[in-house]
Parts: structure tokens; C-alpha cells; sequence
């Protein structure tokens, strides 16, 4: 276990010091800004941080701003409706450790990142945003769709949200897709977990239970990649039921792909369907590759605070040579005689180690003690094998 993230915060990540702070609480209390979070948007400037203590926050926001805001604990709940829209390439929106009703994203040029993000019972939009990162984020019946947008997702969890309960003159509703890649959507998704909704129940012999979702639903022009081990699985929904055998809906399936997918390592299985059908791992008759061996995959695993220990595995050919890239910022740009992308800007590199027959390289480092609140790292892993090199996904390190 080597400090290595001690040296480069000491020399060259250090967060900013003209950028403001401000607390929230609903309590009140000394030392506080603010009771909501919508008025400590309003008064923040580019670049500031809002710390948010736990409690329960009603209000819609509609900002421009790039700022950070990090919840300072478990239980704080943003209830009202978080529009970002046409943030500058030079500013960066971070939400960190806070659960939201509602969140879409719209024209935003500068990166956003999530981390440790919330959001259930709702919607997650984004429409033509360039670089949108998440990581340890859970959408529970809360589908995500990306249109005209990037969207890197690692270590994540989603859930469609269930059809509607059918009637004697109605069939039960459709599950919702939990990923929708629309047309320019291009979205790279790690080592995480996706489920198709469940259809909707139905009551009659007269009418039908409603399909299940699909897991990842790829329109034409859309693109989706996807990296991980058996145990990350994209499921198709479950089909609603219906009291007598035919009554059934048909099961989601893993991916419908009508555009691009790679996928691999990754587990992708069709919904169930008790008598009708059940859904298919992969259908439509988009572009579909399943490289050998599989694309490499960056995680980590671990509390980012102060003094704590993170686990940083890497997933990739065994025998390639492994080095952590470590940025102060996350970018996009081509990475010469390869289609993977550069995701951050290294200002330092380090050996982690060469990938062993099991292909997972785990390294851990201790977070230096100076390490203050929304301070952030890009990470990227490079590993270099007899074919050339490959570039993992990126995973944000935020520090809390």
C-alpha cells in the first residue's frame, strides 16, 4: 500500500482557494448560509462549494453555474425539480452524496460528475451535454435517458420504473427501459447493474399483463459500450401477469440495439415471462461487437475522505502492464492508434502493477491527511499489452 496520492495532492491537485464555501441547513444554526439549497445556488459564483447538512430540501433550481455541491452525510434529500443548463467548458458541475427528486441536464459544454447521486421514483435526462460522468450513482425506478449527449457510468445501479397496474378493458403498462440511448447518445457503461421494469399486473381474462422493460434500449444512431464481470448483469424486465396462463406479457430484453454496442465481461439476460416469452439477452439489428479478450475496466471501492483507504482494480488481458494516470481534470480527446478515448490529463503517472492470470489488479492507497471536502481527482488506468496500449474509463475521485 503506497501514499501515492499524497504526493500529487501535495504538489499540483490542491483545491483552490478563492473558491467561496457555503453552508446549508435546515436546522439553522451558527456557522450556517443558508436554510435551502436553491438560495445557496442563487448566491454562489462559479467555482464555489455548497456543503449541505443532512435534512430535507424543497425548492426547484434552474442554474448555469458550474459549483459543487456535497451532501455532508446520509439523509440529504433535494425534493424539488434540478435543471443545469449551458454550463461553459470552462466550469465543471459536481454533486456529491445528496438524493434528488428530479435532475436533467441540458447544452452543457463543461463536465458534470456524480457521485455517490440518488434519485428514485422520477427521471434522469440528459440532452446534448458533452461529458457527463457518474459513479456509485443508484437510479431506482428512475430511468436514464441520453440523447444527443456522452455519459460514462461506473459502479452504477438503475431500475426502470413498472408499468401500470391493467384493467378489464386495458392491458397493464409496459416497464420502462432502465438505460434509453436515443440517437447521439453515446454512453459508456462499467462494471454496473441495469434492470428493465416490470410490467404491469393485469386483474381480467379479457386482457393482457404488459411487457417488461429492456435493460438498455439503443436507438438508431445511439452507441453503447459496456465492460464489467459476470456478476455486473443487465437485465430485461419481468412481464406482468395476468390470473390464467396466455394472460402474460412478454419479457424485456438485456439490450435492444438498433444502433452500436460493444459489450463485454458483462452478464446480459432477457426478462422472464412465465408463459408467453421471455425476453432475449440481445435484439434489434443494430451493429453489435463482443471483443476478445475483453475491454479493460477501471473501479474503485472504498470511502474518499482523509486518512481513509481506497481500492483502485483495474480489470484487463493478463500480462499487460498496468499505470494509473492521475489528472486535475476530466477531458475528452482521441488517444493516438486507438479508438479509446483520454479521459483525464495526467500530471502524474505510476506502475500498479502487470495484470495476473485472474486478469484484476487491486492497489490501494491511503488518502493524505490534508485532503479537504470537494477536492477531486480524475483517475484513468493505461495498460499496455502485445497489441498496444488501451485506456480504461475514467472514475472521479471526490473527496468528502
Amino acid at each position: 500500500m503506497k501514499p501515492l496520492l499524497a504526493l500529487v495532492a501535495a504538489t499540483t491537485l490542491t483545491a483552490t482557494s478563492d473558491a467561496g464555501t457555503w453552508i446549508v441547513d435546515d436546522d439553522g444554526g451558527p456557522g450556517v448560509d443558508f436554510l435551502n439549497v436553491a438560495d445557496a445556488v442563487a448566491a454562489a459564483s462559479p467555482g464555489d462549494r455548497i456543503f449541505v447538512h443532512p435534512g430535507s430540501y424543497s425548492g426547484s433550481v434552474g442554474s448555469d453555474k458550474g459549483l459543487t455541491i456535497l451532501g455532508l452525510g446520509p439523509g440529504v434529500n433535494l425534493v424539488g425539480v434540478y435543471l443545469w443548463h449551458d454550463i461553459p467548458l470552462n466550469q465543471e458541475l459536481r454533486v456529491v452524496d445528496v438524493s434528488c427528486f428530479r435532475f436533467s441536464l441540458f447544452d452543457c459544454e463543461g463536465p458534470v460528475l456524480f457521485d455517490g447521486f440518488t434519485s428514485s421514483y422520477s427521471r434522469f435526462n440528459l440532452t446534448g451535454c458533452r461529458d457527463v460522468r457518474a459513479q456509485g450513482c443508484t437510479f431506482s425506478r428512475c430511468p436514464v435517458s441520453v440523447t444527443d449527449s456522452r455519459l460514462e457510468l461506473v459502479d452504477c445501479e438503475i431500475t426502470g420504473d413498472d408499468g401500470s397496474y391493467g384493467s378489464f378493458v386495458s392491458d397493464g403498462g409496459p416497464g420502462g427501459h432502465a438505460l434509453h440511448v436515443y440517437s447521439g447518445g453515446v454512453v459508456s457503461l462499467n462494471a454496473s447493474t441495469l434492470r428493465g421494469g416490470t410490467g404491469g399486473d393485469t386483474p381480467s381474462t379479457q386482457s393482457y399483463g404488459g411487457d417488461g422493460g429492456d435493460g438498455a434500449h439503443v436507438d438508431a444512431g445511439g452507441e453503447l459500450t459496456i465492460t464489467g464481470t459476470s456478476a455486473d448483469i443487465i437485465f430485461g424486465g419481468t412481464a406482468g401477469q395476468g390470473p390464467q396462463q396466455g394472460d402474460d406479457g412478454r419479457g424485456g430484453d438485456g439490450v435492444r440495439n438498433d444502433g452500436f454496442l460493444r459489450a463485454s465481461g458483462a452478464s446480459i439476460v432477457g426478462g422472464i415471462s412465465p408463459d408467453y416469452g421471455d425476453g432475449v439477452p440481445v435484439s434489434g439489428g443494430g451493429v453489435f461487437e463482443a471483443p476478445v479478450p475483453a475491454d479493460p475496466f477501471l473501479k474503485l471501492q472504498g470511502e474518499v475522505r482523509a486518512g481513509q483507504q481506497v481500492d483502485i482494480e483495474v480489470r484487463g488481458e493478463p500480462g499487460s502492464v498496468v499505470r494509473l494516470l492521475v489528472g486535475r481534470a476530466p477531458i475528452l480527446a482521441p488517444y493516438p492508434a486507438s479508438s479509446d478515448l483520454r479521459l483525464t490529463q495526467p500530471v502524474r503517472s505510476f506502475w500498479i502493477g502487470n495484470v495476473p492470470a485472474s486478469g484484476q489488479v487491486v492497489h490501494s492507497v491511503v488518502l493524505p491527511q490534508t485532503l479537504t471536502p470537494g477536492t477531486r481527482f480524475v483517475l484513468q488506468a493505461k495498460l499496455t499489452t502485445p497489441l498496444g496500449d488501451r485506456l480504461t474509463n475514467s472514475a472521479p475521485l471526490l473527496a468528502r
